[in-house]
């Protein structure tokens, strides 16, 4: 079982009744399959084109808790982020799966970001166990037993 993950650079508009624009803020969302987070902390576009990919996530695992969640997450799963619509990490993207997993890459650069569980290589599927364990982590407060009696 996969769960893909979305990072997507996006303007949030209030508006009022009449459907005119009120405010206007930026930041990112992410998404899956089973939640979502925003961060809508930046005051222009400009801010938000300023940020590269690596940048962009630190802001989500800096700005959202729910979000730095979803992240390690899908790092430790091994599953795919996309981010601006092109793969981020896993799914086998080579260029990005030292820096995910904390090391140094072949050129000696500094990894991008690290997380805070155990690392699994990009390009690997997660195990039914695996899903089961982000499930338990993802929704903290709720006990589920599959060995009891319904």
């Amino acid at each position: 079982m996969s769960n893909l993950m979305y990072l997507s650079r996006t303007r949030f508009q209030t508006l009022d009744r009449e459907g005119l624009v009120i405010t206007t803020s930026y930041g990112a969302r992410i998404y899956d399959d089973i939640g979502c987070a925003y961060s809508n902390l930046l005051d222009t576009g400009e801010e938000l084109r300023a940020l590269d990919e690596s940048a962009l996530v630190e802001y989500m695992r800096e700005t959202s808790e729910t979000a730095k969640d979803m992240i390690d997450t899908v790092l430790m799963l091994g599953d795919r982020l996309y981010l601006d619509d092109e793969v981020y990490a896993g799914g086998g993207d080579e260029e990005n799966e030292d820096d995910l997993a904390g090391r140094d890459d072949e050129e000696g650069e500094t990894p991008v970001m690290y997380t805070n569980g155990p690392q699994a290589l990009a390009c690997r599927r997660a195990t039914d166990a695996e899903v089961d364990e982000f499930v338990r982590l993802y929704f903290a407060g709720l006990v589920v037993n599959p060995d009891t009696p319904g």
